[in-house]
């Protein structure tokens, strides 16, 4: 090895008349730039929480939109599930399809209709 790679540079070389101790290399501290870095850094900090924030209730609004149309539409589709079995467990007219047609409980029907496959 040449004798060029141990020897330190300009910048760390100082003299005696210098005088003892030595003040350090870029030990001085620019307050006001790290003070606007801090802030920058609160700020981007601040935005990125409020948009994650505004996001998410944005996106539980629509879920919650979509929940309530289903549900919504779940009621109604109940609803007439109850309507339906409610009249198929009655006597009745069923002017519907056949005009003067009657309608009997569906139990019975079934009833009649193993008899005749009984018979």
């Amino acid at each position: 090895m040449s004798d060029e790679h141990h020897n330190h540079d300009d910048w760390f070389a100082h003299t005696r008349e210098e005088g003892l101790p030595q003040q350090e290399h870029s030990g001085h501290v620019d307050t006001k730039a790290l003070l606007i870095f801090y802030m920058g850094m609160v700020a981007f900090v601040v935005v990125s929480v409020i948009g994650v924030t505004l996001f998410f209730q944005r996106y539980v609004l629509g879920v919650r939109q979509d929940r309530l149309e289903t549900l919504h539409l779940a009621v109604e589709a109940n609803e007439y599930k109850a309507t339906t079995l409610a009249e198929l467990g009655q006597y009745g007219w069923s002017g519907e399809t056949v005009q003067g047609a009657a309608r009997i409980p569906i139990d019975e029907a079934r009833a009649k209709v193993m008899e005749g496959y009984g018979k």
